[in-house]
């Protein structure tokens, strides 16, 4: 007879988990070699949230001590649900990506780049897969951001962007991402940061200041600046 699990927690990056609770245990005889996986991920703002642009890459091994077994990449339906079947009795890597920079880090740092066209990792743990069931649940919770394109202005070709809330002091709270080659910049999105008003520079080498920006950041949106030259401070 089927054994259901149910398990909600919060992820926690780099945590070793083994927290799926069975409804009751089986005899030894009863031992899944199997065990099949009911994701949920579930969003605190799901507010015109694409699911699909999601992805769970799983990896598993039997112990500690072995090298990982590739099991795939898993796009969540619309509703965030998906299923995988995997070996009951191994370690699970889960790590989760997106390219929506609206989702914020799993983490305690503030912000990630996220280039065109491509995915950034905001999620990743390892867990241990039962053998006294052949059915779990198991959510994972994310946490919906805000974020801004990068405008690089003429003339800056290295340098940083150094961004803060305008509500707390810089020197406590300032966040910078350095770049040599403003190639490398151009186009990407700042990403999972919290929502309200912020103070964003553009600052070359020799600590000269090529543009200053206020934005108010909304939960769930992509600012997108202008590029023009009227906030250009030398």
């Amino acid at each position: 007879m089927k054994r259901r699990v149910l398990i909600s927690i919060v992820i926690a990056t780099g945590s070793c988990l083994s927290l799926f609770t069975s409804v009751g245990l089986a005899t030894s005889s009863q031992q899944a070699s199997t065990v099949v996986i009911n994701w949920q991920i579930r969003l605190n703002d799901t507010t015109n949230f694409d699911f699909t642009r999601l992805a769970v890459s799983l990896q598993s091994r039997p112990g500690k001590r072995h090298a990982w077994t590739i099991l795939g990449s898993f796009t969540p339906d619309k509703k965030g649900r998906f299923v995988t079947s995997v070996p009951a009795g191994s370690w699970l890597s889960v790590d989760v990506s997106t390219s929506d920079p609206t989702v914020k880090l799993s983490t305690d740092f503030e912000f990630y780049k996220l280039e065109q066209n491509r995915t950034e990792t905001i999620m990743w743990q390892e867990l241990y897969v039962p053998t006294d069931s052949e059915q779990v649940e198991r959510s994972l919770e994310l946490r919906r951001g805000a974020a801004f394109t990068v405008c690089i202005p003429d003339g800056l070709s290295s340098g940083s962007i150094q961004f803060y809330k305008a509500t707390e002091a810089p020197e406590d709270k300032i966040s910078v991402l350095s770049f040599t080659d403003d190639k490398t910049v151009f186009g990407s999105s700042i990403g999972g940061l919290r929502d309200g008003k912020w103070r964003v520079m553009y600052v070359g080498d020799n600590d000269v200041i090529f543009r200053s920006d206020d934005l108010n950041l909304k939960r769930g949106q992509i600012l997108h600046q202008k590029c023009g030259k009227e906030n250009t401070r030398r």
